[in-house]
């Protein structure tokens, strides 16, 4: 539905907010920067500084004007702008991703499909376990058969699972259908990042490890809480002491 699709849009743009303050993007290199930024009206100026005449000068920009759409020919992956709507909660939230370009279509898959076309994974969190399986599709997310938007109540959960199709840029191409059971909604949203991960590794690992890897999202978390000790009130609370 409308409403299903808007939210979960919008669990992706905050994901993309968290990972943009986690590990901001590599900027380019400053000779290139400064070709980009200089404009039309400033190049006149910056000819009578170095002494140059106007016919040089000209011939001097399309130069690096034509090297610079060359040099990004060679290195721009073909991509398409994402021409859907406002992607947020509104306010302060709101993210613009109009003009955020993405792979055009899924990357082949380099491993074995079951006979409905799927990969499978498990993922694992504190006492929780998800099996995950994913399939190209529209986007469709379910979680114990019900909408992952049902099924977790809060965005910071919502915003965690997504958060494998966030930094991959693969939003929109895979549809998810994964259990998960044991533990809490914390502890379960882990498990299917977790897994959902791992089936986008296995799915192309030359094209989305990378990108995974770099944000530790292969790795099981194996932090849990620590068991309570006998004797004593909790797992590192102590007894008072008393002398006599």
């Amino acid at each position: 539905s409308v409403v299903v699709t808007t939210t979960m849009l919008a669990s992706l743009a905050r994901s993309a907010q968290r990972l943009a303050v986690r590990r901001p993007p590599a900027a380019w290199s400053s000779r290139a920067h400064a070709f980009s930024t200089t404009s039309s009206t400033e190049l006149p100026g910056i000819a009578a500084s170095t002494g140059l005449s106007p016919s040089a000068d000209a011939a001097a920009t399309d130069a690096a004007s034509d090297a610079v759409a060359a040099a990004a020919e060679v290195v721009t992956p073909p991509q398409e702008v994402y021409k859907g709507p406002l992607i947020g909660m509104g306010g302060a939230n709101a993210l613009d991703m109009r003009e955020q370009p993405r792979p055009v279509a899924i990357p082949e898959c380099s491993a074995e499909l079951d006979e409905k076309g799927r990969i499978y994974a498990t993922g694992r969190r504190k006492t929780a376990t998800a099996r995950v399986w994913i399939y190209p599709g529209t986007g469709k997310f379910t979680v114990n058969r019900m909408s992952m938007i049902d099924y977790f109540v809060r965005d910071f959960h919502r915003d965690e699972v997504t958060l494998p199709f966030a930094v991959t840029k693969m939003a929109g191409f895979f549809d998810v259908w994964c259990t998960v059971k044991g533990g809490g909604h914390s502890g379960q949203a882990g498990a299917v990042r977790h897994g959902v991960s791992r089936c986008l590794n296995e799915w192309n690992p030359a094209t989305l490890r990378l990108a995974l890897k770099r944000e530790g999202f292969l790795t099981r978390d194996r932090r849990k809480v620590e068991r309570k000790k006998a004797g004593q009130p909790k797992a590192r609370k102590k007894k008072q002491w008393v002398k006599r």
